[in-house]
């Protein structure tokens, strides 16, 4: 991979990837909240649909970064103890 100007390929596709996501998010509560208001719901039913949108990814994403915190978590306590790594990790709880 050669670098023209200086520029980083990898972060270049990364910063893409993240604003095609956040456009991706941000179109699709527009869109949803303006077709229940063609399909006659409230603006409270809209409001509703919108927030448990939200607490169900805020939950998701929760859930994904405690599972990380454990897994490293349970790879310090068994370096503490003097084990090299937890069974099925390595270091640090990397896959091994």
């Amino acid at each position: 991979m050669t670098r023209r100007y200086g520029r980083n390929p990898r972060l270049t596709a990364l910063i893409a990837l993240g604003i095609a996501n956040h456009v991706a998010l941000s179109g699709s509560r527009v869109v949803v909240s303006l077709y229940a208001l063609h399909l006659g719901a409230s603006s409270a039913v809209v409001g509703l649909l919108l927030a448990l949108a939200a607490v169900a990814l805020g939950w998701l994403f929760m859930r994904k970064s405690l599972a990380g915190y454990r897994m490293r978590a349970s790879a310090f306590v068994a370096a503490r103890r003097g084990s090299t790594s937890v069974p099925g990790r390595g270091p640090m709880g990397r896959s091994t």
